[in-house]
């Protein structure tokens, strides 16, 4: 039976078979090369999954703040205040916050313009936007609408 011997194994001085310095340093370079390429999508990824989940949150928080102004026939407010989304009914002329809130993940941040209000139909007084953005610079809306009250998520650059 014939002895075969494997192309890229050089033989040493010693008669040992071994890689070249050149064959390591080219599978090095190459391992460096996939490592760039793979780190920066998941980061993007997390933060795209961090987004998701602050607008699967807002989406909520907001879905319970008009629930409750059509079950209790009052108005319901959502305001931001420092990194949670807090909820308030309208109860005596008074708004009475009900202990519920959304805090959102790290990573993203919010702004609204001004507290998004719920009538006791389930319309929202004025169309209004939860604005969410994370660390990459994503950003996506969530808006109640003034005339149905619908809660959607909106691209920025298409309202």
């Amino acid at each position: 039976m014939e002895k075969t011997t494997v192309a890229w194994l050089t033989t040493s001085p010693t008669g040992k078979r071994a890689f070249t310095l050149i064959e390591v340093l080219v599978v090095l370079v190459i391992i460096s090369l996939m490592l760039g390429v793979a780190v920066p999508f998941f980061r993007g990824a997390s933060q795209r999954a961090r987004l998701k989940s602050a607008l699967r949150g807002v989406i909520e928080v907001l879905g319970r703040a008009r629930s409750l102004a059509q079950l209790d026939r009052t108005q319901s407010r959502v305001w931001l205040e420092g990194d949670c989304l807090r909820i308030a009914i309208r109860q005596n002329g008074k708004w009475n916050p009900v202990g519920e809130e959304f805090c959102l993940p790290s990573g993203v941040s919010a702004r609204l313009d001004q507290p998004v209000e719920f009538l006791h139909t389930g319309e929202a007084k004025e169309r209004t936007c939860v604005h969410l953005w994370n660390d990459l610079g994503k950003q996506k809306d969530v808006c109640a609408s003034s005339l149905s009250g619908k809660i959607s998520v909106v691209s920025p650059h298409s309202r």
